[in-house]
């Protein structure tokens, strides 16, 4: 069902507030992202061409699940 208020004419979305965790089969956490999308001309034609995701936060495991030095 989609939000409601008291004025059937008035609905709130808050873009941005949202944050979706993508985990490796193991449940490490890879990568933390946003409802937020941007968009991408590739040829600057006024077409949108795709929409990129808005990452948060990211991190590299080793082998055995310790978090890589400098890769977070």
């Amino acid at each position: 069902m989609y939000p409601r208020t008291l004025n059937q004419n008035l609905i709130n979305f808050a873009i941005g507030r949202k944050r979706y965790e993508l985990t490796n089969h193991l449940g490490n956490v890879l990568a933390t992202i946003s409802d937020v999308k941007g968009a991408v001309d590739v040829g600057n034609d006024g077409t949108i061409d795709y929409f990129k995701a808005a990452v948060k936060t990211q991190q590299d495991y080793y082998p055995f699940g310790m978090v890589m030095p400098e890769r977070n």
